[in-house]
């Protein structure tokens, strides 16, 4: 079989600089559903109560480094340790496989290096990361110039929280919200259950 490797950055450590590669063996998972069965006395079957929400999901990328002497192989894999454990809390995590998503994870397992090479010049090793349940889209990076009675489309399934920085002041309408914008208002975030907006004024 041939191992197709690639690479992951987290936070602001990329594998790579390390000489450290993945296989995307662990990466295709799904998130676990919320969901609890209640058993009812005389009835069939069990009640699924869906709690809206998914569990957060372990991804685990199969690693490995290799090197041309002992000393450069402790050395390098010495740096991508400290590096990786020192990203506190979550951060963002993204790997080769899906260059157009990443996600929000939490690196806090140890680093244990098995199946050392001849001469211990290499060797093989997983990192585990607990990562919420979303995976989002790279393309939210970049505004989306709109204008008024244009549309903005959801590409995926799942509910989805945009962020909309309005410049101005006036009235705004969009999801049969309507939000009034003063133009004494500067940087305030409005919030409900649908959107986020970044409020700032011009001259």
């Amino acid at each position: 079989m041939v191992i197709d490797y690639g690479k992951l950055i987290y936070g602001d450590v990329d594998s790579s600089d390390y000489g450290i590669y993945i296989s995307g063996e662990g990466v295709y998972n799904a998130p676990e559903r919320a969901v609890e069965f209640v058993n009812v006395p005389g009835r069939n079957g069990a009640i699924a109560l869906d709690q809206g929400r998914y569990e957060n999901i372990q991804v685990t990328y199969p690693a490995m480094v290799l090197e041309n002497d002992q000393e450069s192989f402790r050395e390098r894999l010495g740096r991508f340790r400290n590096a990786i454990l020192s990203q506190k809390g979550y951060q963002r995590l993204e790997d080769s496989y899906h260059p157009d998503e990443f996600r929000m994870g939490v690196y806090h397992a140890g680093l244990s290096v098995s199946d050392l090479l001849t001469y211990h010049q290499g060797g093989n090793f997983e990192l585990t990361f607990d990562c919420k349940p979303q995976r989002w889209l790279t393309v939210g990076d970049y505004p989306i110039p709109v204008e008024s009675g244009d549309v903005l489309q959801n590409p995926t399934p799942f509910s989805s929280g945009p962020l909309l920085e309005i410049d101005g002041y006036g009235s705004v309408w969009f999801n049969g919200h309507h939000v009034k914008l003063d133009n004494a208002v500067l940087g305030n975030t409005l919030l409900n259950d649908s959107f986020v907006a970044r409020i700032s004024t011009t001259d």
